[in-house]
């Protein structure tokens, strides 16, 4: 890996940040499992009816269901439209994965290290154990 030597304060901040959101995972975990506890709690409700839950000091509000809307007749769509079908139709990978096998599925697919880059940070050893280790590393070499 390339140590590449700018943004030095930003690095910082940026390693702050990302210890912060670590200690706060639970608490962000325990809220997800409250609210989709709080979602099921209307899972057979009418789609179109809002609920709310009493929290003596709050209330929590269940939405009704938003419209989803779903194609329904893709070849008449497809015969409709025409050759501009196609610019527009999207099929995700999961589903290319679980309709085609694995042999095949090159002669569809390109793939590439084109995606995005994950960005994480690590705390660097305190300065003296880092001479120590860099003392330890050069003697080693010698040897």
């Amino acid at each position: 890996m390339k140590l590449v030597p700018t943004l030095p304060e930003e690095a910082r901040e940026f390693y702050t940040l990302d210890q912060a959101c670590k200690l706060h995972k639970p608490t962000a975990d325990r809220r997800e499992a409250l609210r989709k506890k709080f979602q099921a709690l209307h899972d057979d409700s009418p789609a179109d009816q809002a609920f709310a839950v009493d929290g003596g000091t709050c209330v929590v509000t269940i939405s009704e269901r938003p419209n989803e809307r779903t194609l329904i007749r893709i070849r008449s769509l497809a015969r409709y439209l025409g050759a501009k079908f196609f610019s527009l139709a999207k099929l995700s990978l999961k589903d290319f994965d679980n309709h085609v096998i694995e042999p095949d599925r090159s002669a569809f697919i390109s793939e590439g290290k084109t995606g995005s880059r994950k960005v994480d940070v690590i705390a660097k050893p305190a300065e003296e154990e880092s001479c120590q280790l860099s003392a330890l590393s050069s003697q080693r070499k010698a040897a």
